[in-house]
């Protein structure tokens, strides 16, 4: 995880930077933290927090991970989380789909589902090219074909995914939590996905008690990571 207080940015050039208290060690899980001060009220906490989370072909773990992050023990009107998807993966799928022949050859001549894995994991996710070569191997590539180009074309985006999900999760929560951008271009790296957030956000009023941290789709933070994070922000504040 990286956190930059007030909403700064290393893009961003000549705004100062302030680390509080060694936050970078809070990079990966507070597991290991035993909290000795007394936990205040989530209704005296004032800190913000932006999340932001780039995805790229993300479509089996998209749901899982926002489903966790609304789970973190913090008051729900004080962070945001935002997915950021890329044009890249709309641009790629149309790319992939030339590759629809030779999976189908691959799959009806037995050619082993390592290969298949290994060859086609771009194309559709693990479990389901074990589940297609499980039921197709051997079988007319013609066939084959037609099935994979059926599902292919029906595979969502993981744009689409979060989309749906972050819908359920905001009515359930009763208030915004979450949101989807999508970069739209069809070059960059994830950088280039954080950067289009901050774009974004520079364009909001928000509160200058903002903490922005980046986290991979896999990322699972402890629970307490914000309340933590806030709690040590809140009192170094106080006694500086």
């Amino acid at each position: 995880m990286i956190i930059i207080e007030g909403l700064s940015y290393t893009l961003i050039a000549g705004i100062t930077y302030r680390s509080i208290l060694n936050l970078v060690n809070l990079t990966s899980n507070l597991n290991w933290l035993q909290i000795d001060h007394k936990t205040p009220p989530h209704s005296d906490l004032k800190t913000h927090f932006v999340i932001c989370i780039p995805m790229l072909r993300e479509q089996k773990i998209v749901e899982e991970t926002l489903e966790y992050f609304s789970k973190l023990n913090y008051p729900k009107t004080l962070f945001k989380v935002y997915v950021v998807t890329t044009e890249k993966e709309i641009s790629q799928k149309e790319q992939n789909k030339q590759l629809l022949e030779a999976l189908s050859k691959d799959i009806s001549s037995y050619n082993g589902i390592d290969t298949v894995k290994n060859k086609y994991a771009k194309i559709f996710n693990l479990d389901l090219l074990s589940q297609i070569y499980k039921e197709y191997k051997g079988k007319n590539v013609e066939l084959i074909k037609q099935h994979l180009l059926k599902e292919y074309n029906n595979y969502p985006t993981t744009h689409k995914l979060a989309e749906d999900k972050i819908n359920h999760l905001n009515k359930k929560i009763g208030t915004d939590v979450f949101h989807v951008l999508n970069y739209p271009y069809i070059e960059g790296v994830m950088s280039h996905q954080i950067n289009y957030l901050k774009d974004y956000l520079q364009k909001k009023n928000l509160d200058k008690n903002t903490f922005f941290a980046v986290y991979n789709a896999d990322s699972r933070p402890n629970l307490n990571t914000l309340l933590e994070v806030a709690i040590q922000s809140e009192t170094y504040e106080k006694n500086e």
